[in-house]
């Protein structure tokens, strides 16, 4: 962990004072970059103070994100925008799972890529697809309920606090 929290002060991501590590303008400016491009709102205002996240907090969120032993806990960026695209319509509407061209549009990737990707997690049984019974071209994407990974999102969604991992 120790090594995570020195790799960031490393690469100027972050500068430390006082035992408190503070976002470096080198990174607060990639962020705003990453807003826009994402066409994200944000507010940014460059004054003296600055938001203070503590070695702890910053120990803990990366524990959490990096999930243990999951053989997924380091996938590309675009794997995550598709789980996060599936976790958002399964808390909104838990009986509409979305096909490939709702799933690329939610997620801002294109198909051919997508189609890499969920193959990937078919791979490790990440996601479950579906026939549509209206249409058998479409198929139909949900997140395996049994998949250590998805298990451990709907804990921390509940708030358990005493997740087994096995």
């Amino acid at each position: 962990m120790e090594r995570t929290v020195n790799r960031y002060l490393a690469n100027d991501r972050y500068i430390e004072r006082n035992g408190s590590l503070y976002p470096s303008d080198a990174l607060t400016e990639h962020m705003a970059k990453i807003c826009i491009g994402a066409q994200t709102p944000f507010v940014w205002k460059k004054t003296a103070i600055r938001l203070a996240i503590s070695k702890e907090v910053v120990s803990l969120s990366v524990l959490i994100t990096d999930r243990g032993n999951d053989p997924l806990r380091k996938v590309s960026a675009q794997l995550i925008r598709v789980e996060l695209a599936m976790w958002e319509q399964l808390l909104l509407q838990p009986n509409a799972p979305l096909c490939n061209s709702e799933l690329a549009s939610r997620s801002r990737i294109m198909k051919s890529t997508l189609t890499t990707l969920l193959d990937a997690a078919m791979n490790h049984s990440l996601f479950i697809a579906n026939i549509d019974i209206e249409d058998e071209r479409v198929t139909r994407w949900t997140l395996n309920p049994h998949h250590v990974r998805n298990r451990y999102i709907r804990s921390l969604l509940r708030g358990d606090s005493g997740f087994k991992a096995s």
